[in-house]
């Protein structure tokens, strides 16, 4: 580095820390040019992005509003048209019914089982369904019903369960003869 010597009347600059650069006129201009083009893309972005949300013009606001409806239309005219009615046998009914009485005592044996006793009400021995009627005959015995308006079904636990369902699945033609 050269060595600075002072003239009559001149004073000696102060000196220059290291790791710090004098300001070069040309870095200065250059800094500034990509700043000012980095401003000028962020705004470019931003705009075409308020392009993108801009609202949707009225035909197009019609043309959506319009194929929504027709999806709605294709989907809700099949179920408003005639149902077909799929007519139930009366053994499948007869045999769907001991079904449901026979798996019904199962819930009530399985209740005796656990605790001893037989149960009190429907609810309290696990059987769910509303259309069954339970009926504590005695200490030791019950009686299952299910009605459907025009027929009655009655399962007293007196009565062979098995044998019952059998009566039910030989209905149906899926007993073993």
């Amino acid at each position: 580095m050269p060595s600075f010597t002072p003239r009559a009347g001149q004073s000696v600059p102060p000196p220059v820390p290291t790791g710090v650069r004098k300001s070069v006129p040309g870095r200065d201009v250059l800094a500034q040019t990509l700043a000012g083009e980095y401003l000028i893309e962020k705004k470019e972005e931003r705009e075409a992005e308020a392009r993108k949300r801009r609202p949707l013009r009225p035909w197009r606001r019609i043309a959506s509003v319009l194929a929504i409806a027709a999806c709605g239309a294709v989907w809700l005219v099949p179920s408003l048209g005639t149902r077909p009615t799929h007519a139930v046998s009366a053994g499948r009914q007869d045999a769907s019914a001991r079904l449901t009485l026979y798996l019904a005592s199962r819930r009530v044996r399985a209740f005796e089982e656990r605790n001893g006793r037989l149960p009190t009400t429907r609810v309290e021995s696990g059987i769910s369904d509303p259309r069954i009627a339970y009926r504590l005959t005695d200490a030791n015995s019950f009686t299952l019903s299910l009605s459907d308006g025009r027929q009655h079904w009655e399962l007293p636990s007196t009565f062979a369960d098995t044998s019952y369902l059998h009566d039910a699945m030989r209905k149906l033609g899926a007993a073993p003869k």
